[in-house]
């Protein structure tokens, strides 16, 4: 960094820090990224739910505004003020709605400056109300973005095959995993309210996650005592409630909302579960792997870029559920390796490793590389 006079000028902007997968990456950047090479300022669209979202005091030597707006489409004239305030040399904007905001964005901030965007999951498998409305903006609009970070292989063939966007404009950088924040956390002392055999995460308990699919596949087992624990929050969990009374499951399966440290529960289960119906790519797993604890998954895009068969877990069929409980069951008692699992995440998904990406994707485009 030596050839360049001032630190480059990064705003790193995002919806909310809600306690999920994308925030959680948005997170160790802040942390993470060299602060001698970048001046940062974290921009949150909404940051007063405290109590579901992550911590800002780890946050240190970089700027940060909470611009306090319910909706996203409501903050675009802040952004552009923002911007232009700030002056930066690079933006970066993850989550799909946030990302279509920063086209408007983009329309009253000086070309200079470089826009990425960070895609969170596999776009043809979102499920949104205008499936048109989505075309149009990947096909026509995403062009204009400098590059677009794909967090894994899956998700960038699908941008290229399925909405036809130029591959030089993709970079595939997985998601990162803090090793040592994990490793090192002190297991958590028997409590029953953590232990299960099963367990499957959801930061937001929506459709896509398929956890009716879970519930259902545990209903096949027609096992008594195996025990399920779900974690998250959404608009998904009344209806998961009432199929879970439906099949009379409700001594078996615990939803227990969202937790801040989903950890002591990766400590205390035999099995991850992964039910979506798409992924981008699955921090929960990597979390789990971290913990020696084996993932059975659906055979979807993201997953399959993390997993190993028979190594650090079972791949089965996208939508059979027979299959799901009989590995599911298989995963509970097959000899995994547990130093093996945990190192096949540390070698592959270190935060070190994963961070110089980033920040080698914004010195090439401050040097515009690419772009």
């Amino acid at each position: 960094m030596s050839h360049f006079k001032n630190k480059i000028k990064l705003i790193i902007i995002t919806p909310s820090l809600k306690i999920g997968g994308s925030q959680r990456v948005i997170m160790y950047l802040c942390k993470y990224l060299d602060t001698k090479k970048f001046d940062i300022t974290l921009l949150i669209i909404n940051n007063q739910n405290k109590d579901s979202s992550f911590s800002v005091q780890p946050l240190k030597n970089i700027k940060i505004i909470d611009l306090k707006k319910t909706r996203v489409r409501n903050a675009i004239l802040n952004i552009v003020k923002v911007i232009k305030v700030v002056k930066p040399d690079v933006v970066l904007s993850t989550q799909y709605h946030l990302n279509t905001a920063m086209l408007f964005v983009k329309l009253f901030i000086p070309s200079s400056i470089k826009m990425i965007v960070r895609e969170t999951n596999i776009p043809s498998k979102r499920f949104e109300r205008s499936k048109l409305l989505q075309n149009i903006i990947y096909r026509k609009f995403y062009k204009n973005f400098n590059s677009v970070i794909c967090q894994s292989e899956g998700m960038k063939n699908d941008l290229i095959k399925t909405f036809k966007i130029r591959k030089d404009k993709l970079v595939i950088i997985n998601n990162p995993i803090d090793c040592n924040a994990i490793i090192n956390k002190e297991k958590s002392e028997e409590n029953s309210f953590y232990k299960s055999d099963i367990l499957a995460l959801a930061s937001t308990l929506g459709r896509i996650k398929g956890l009716e699919r879970l519930i259902d596949s545990i209903a096949l087992m027609n096992i008594k005592n195996i025990k399920l624990i779900i974690l998250g929050d959404g608009n998904s969990k009344n209806m998961l409630n009432e199929k879970i009374k439906k099949l009379k499951l409700h001594n078996q399966i615990n939803l227990v909302g969202l937790q801040k440290d989903p950890v002591k529960f990766m400590q205390n289960t035999k099995v991850l579960a992964i039910s979506s119906y798409a992924e981008g790519f699955p921090n929960t797993m990597l979390e789990a792997g971290l913990c020696g604890v084996p993932t059975v998954s659906f055979d979807i895009d993201g997953v399959k870029d993390i997993l190993i068969e028979g190594m650090n877990g079972f791949l089965v069929p996208d939508g059979s559920l027979k299959e799901f409980a009989e590995s599911l069951l298989k995963a509970m008692d097959y000899p995994f390796n547990k130093m093996q699992i945990q190192n096949h995440i540390r070698n592959n998904y270190n935060i070190e490793k994963i961070i110089k990406k980033y920040e080698n994707l914004f010195i090439d485009s401050y040097n515009n590389k690419g772009c």
